[in-house]
């Protein structure tokens, strides 16, 4: 499941169709986020299979929450920098992926704790990377043509 909700996150935030209006969205799903992020603005809501995806500013930050059809938050994470991450992740990643360009970085947290994941580009591939400790693995790897 932590597999496919990350795979969802990334993928999402290129290809979800957001709507400022709820129309599909479990009507449990918006009053626990309304009860939560009271301070939210520039909200957007999707559905992505069984989940709803909920993209929004909290405090000047691009927030994610996804929630299920009973209102339960599954997890949430945000959009970060590099300098954001720990001091051995940017480093690892600075030395190993001498020749990716970093497209976006995100902070997931859940019941299993907190993710970091990289989805950067080179010229011959496509790769996302997952924090493991402080290590990153590769969580998928795309060639290009």
């Amino acid at each position: 499941m932590k597999l496919l909700l990350m795979a969802l996150v990334i993928i999402s935030s290129y290809t979800a169709i957001a709507s400022s209006t709820p129309r599909d969205i479990a009507p449990q799903a918006i009053t626990e986020f309304k009860k939560t992020f009271k301070d939210a603005v520039n909200i957007e809501w999707s559905q992505l299979g069984e989940l709803f995806r909920v993209k929004f500013n909290y405090y000047n930050e691009t927030v994610y929450a996804f929630y299920n059809e009973q209102g339960e938050r599954i997890s949430m994470g945000r959009t970060i920098s590099i300098h954001q991450l720990p001091l051995p992740l940017q480093m690892q990643f600075q030395n190993r992926f001498t020749d990716c360009t970093v497209f976006e970085i995100f902070e997931i947290y859940n019941d299993n704790g907190m993710s970091f994941y990289i989805s950067a580009k080179s010229s011959n591939k496509k790769i996302i990377l997952k924090s493991s400790g402080m290590n990153w693995v590769v969580f998928s790897r795309t060639k290009i043509k």
